[in-house]
């Protein structure tokens, strides 16, 4: 991503995930890319986060929380925001039709494919957003949602 003009406005990226380790590589990669990334651990630090920032772009939400889980958190988020975009990461297989119902643009599997996800976010935030899954090792990308990969009866 070409760097920002000293003026540009950043887009702000809210982090949820309980894991520190991610949660704080996550972070490196969104401001290594132009984004502001606010991290948050649990379900209430990122609804605090909602409301203290005013304007949040995108939230990546990891499913499995402490307290609330991510599912909870994201309708409480987007119940506050409604606009709000979000994409979920889980270390939990097979989440793409919850993510779908839970109006999420994407959801990618840990560990993640971070130029992957960095495309999706580039693209939402460009206002081309699509549903998207991907695997830790997707071999041409995320794969829509719309279209799940065909399951093998070998």
């Amino acid at each position: 991503m070409p760097s920002l003009p000293p003026n540009a406005l950043r887009r702000c990226i809210l982090v949820v995930d309980d894991d520190p380790v991610v949660r704080q590589m996550l972070a490196r990669v969104l401001v290594e890319s132009g984004y502001d990334a606010v991290p948050a651990a649990t379900g209430d630090e990122a609804m605090r986060a909602l409301a203290g920032l005013g304007s949040v772009d995108l939230a990546l939400v990891d499913v499995e929380l402490p307290g609330e889980s991510g599912w909870t958190t994201l309708a409480a988020m987007r119940r506050q925001a409604p606009a709000l975009q979000a994409i979920i990461i889980t270390a939990w297989p097979h989440q793409q039709e919850a993510a779908r119902a839970a109006g999420a643009l994407g959801c990618f599997e840990k560990p993640l494919d971070f130029p992957g996800l960095l495309k999706v976010i580039d693209r939402a935030l460009d206002g081309q957003a699509t549903n998207v899954v991907a695997t830790p090792t997707p071999a041409d990308g995320p794969t829509p949602l719309a279209s799940p990969p065909p399951i093998s009866s070998t």
